[in-house]
């Protein structure tokens, strides 16, 4: 009943919240989670990256594919990852990106929980005018000549190179 409660949240036409509501009965199992939170991160995933229900089948296997890959379980992405993509998408990265990410930071050790907080406040703070500024200072731009924000792999791929050549 949860998860139909959540998915009945957006706006959908039946047949499609029935094949919703399935779907993430379904993923939820396959995650070990419970249902109602994986129907959270779901369509908290959907509405941050402004998707539809037919990209259900892909989010939860880009979910799936994290937490296979990181040291995390369905309820700890569930619990942390609404933030993580709400910041992520305002410093444009996509969802497979900030997915990868959470898998990258959960292997380092730690706190699964911590290390999601910490993704999101670099997202965060990453589109700040500070972060523009003192990239900038290094010879990294943040934002395209069109004034949109690059893509952050290649921001921080270029912040690693200038910084190497700085002496400690």
């Amino acid at each position: 009943a949860g998860a139909y409660n959540i998915a009945s949240s957006i706006k959908v036409s039946q047949d499609q919240l029935i094949e919703l509501t399935e779907k993430l009965a379904k993923g939820s199992v396959a995650a070990r989670t419970q249902v109602d939170s994986w129907a959270n991160l779901t369509i908290g995933a959907m509405n941050a990256y402004g998707l539809t229900v037919k990209g259900v089948a892909h989010i939860q296997d880009v979910f799936f594919q994290t937490i296979r890959d990181g040291v995390v379980t369905g309820d700890q992405l569930a619990a942390g990852f609404g933030p993580i993509a709400q910041n992520a998408r305002m410093a444009g990265v996509s969802l497979e990106e900030a997915a990868a990410a959470v898998a990258v930071v959960t292997k380092q050790g730690g706190l699964a929980s911590e290390n999601m907080n910490n993704l999101a406040n670099v997202f965060q703070k990453l589109t700040s005018q500070q972060a523009k500024e003192e990239l900038h200072s290094v010879g990294v731009e943040l934002l395209d000549v069109k004034g949109n924000i690059r893509p952050v792999i290649d921001v921080l791929g270029e912040l690693k190179v200038a910084l190497s050549g700085m002496s400690e």
